[in-house]
């Protein structure tokens, strides 16, 4: 089952056509910057760390947890767009939700924010750097 986290990425009232421009450069971009963060070792989740994985099962690795074993779940990051303009961000690996919540035998290392959180400080001024750009390039235009 696939994590699905709805973020509103922009204000309510911003206009449509600033809307279209942002989350359509964000699609990869923010994909990308969230598997650059994993890979470095640092939750995109502003406030949680990666708890170091067990020595049984992956011996001789421990820092930084990369979430890096086959590369799979890293791959199944998907961003799409839905009709509001919001951004939906998603890891479709079954793997994932497992590190996203936790289980008895695996502690809990957060790959998206859920309700109530937000992206690390790194992420979030990324995000408003697209945002100012989209309002740019959408007021030259006019």
């Amino acid at each position: 089952m696939p994590i699905k986290v709805k973020k509103k990425l922009f204000l309510k009232d911003m206009p449509k056509d600033i809307k279209k421009k942002f989350a359509k450069s964000m699609k990869k971009e923010i994909a990308d910057e969230i598997i650059v963060d994993i890979i470095q070792g640092k939750s995109p989740v502003k406030g949680h760390t990666f708890k170091p994985y067990a020595d049984v099962k992956y011996k001789g690795r421990k820092r930084p947890v990369d979430m890096f074993k086959s590369g799979k779940m890293l791959k199944s990051i998907k961003v799409k767009q839905d009709r509001l303009g919001r951004l939906l961000i998603s890891f479709t690996n079954k793997v994932a939700k497992y590190h996203q919540e936790g289980t008895s035998k695996m502690p809990q290392r957060k790959l998206l924010p859920s309700k109530n959180e937000e992206f690390n400080i790194r992420l979030t001024k990324f995000i408003k750097k697209i945002l100012n750009g989209a309002v740019k390039k959408v007021t030259k235009k006019k």
